[in-house]
């Protein structure tokens, strides 16, 4: 076998704690409760990168609803510092400090409660918006001495009549004497 006899026996001890359906419970649970995952990986002598894959991956969902957990015990932690503030127990200074980093990792592990809303207007036309709309209507405005659709449906004749806004000249037409197909424009 490869490896050394400890690396292959912290395998083991990996492989079947994994296998352990009670030991996924237990450290959601943990994490619930405010221990990171790199304290219970250390705990359990796993590799973090390793605990940090399996427990995201395989157990993303629970992990999620137990930092938005955690996210509301910080909350609280935070009223309480501020309750503790005004009662005159506890330097404000410190409290602020306490508090913004609880604040930071609240926003961290429950972004929609916690997190910075930020919203975007979807709505709004930008400058190329309304230049192409521009363009649009001038497209639909025949031009002196051009060929125009008169309606959007097809005339009977199956071509394009002449517009009444003045003559076109001959050479707009091509090779075989029919004008040109689209619109300068367009």
């Amino acid at each position: 076998m490869t490896g050394s006899p400890i690396k292959r026996e912290r395998k083991a001890r990996w492989l079947a704690l994994k296998a352990d359906p009670a030991f996924a419970a237990d450290c959601i649970s943990r994490i619930a409760c405010g221990d990171s995952i790199r304290a219970l990986a250390a705990e359990n002598d796993i590799p973090i990168n390793t605990f940090w894959h399996w427990i995201t991956k395989e157990h993303g969902g629970a992990v999620a609803a137990a930092r938005k957990v955690v996210a509301a015990q910080l909350a609280d932690q935070m009223k309480e510092a501020a309750e503790r503030v005004e009662a005159g127990e506890l330097n404000p200074k410190a409290a602020q400090t306490a508090s913004s980093i609880r604040q930071w990792l609240a926003a961290r592990y429950d972004r929609e409660t916690f997190g910075d809303k930020s919203s975007v207007d979807v709505t709004h036309k930008g400058i190329v918006g309304l230049h192409l709309e521009a363009i649009r209507q001038l497209a639909n405005e025949p031009i002196d001495g051009e060929w125009a659709n008169v309606n959007d449906e097809m005339p009977a004749g199956g071509g394009l009549e002449r517009s009444e806004y003045g003559k076109v000249d001959e050479e707009d037409d091509d090779e075989d004497g029919h004008p040109l197909d689209c619109h300068p424009l367009l």
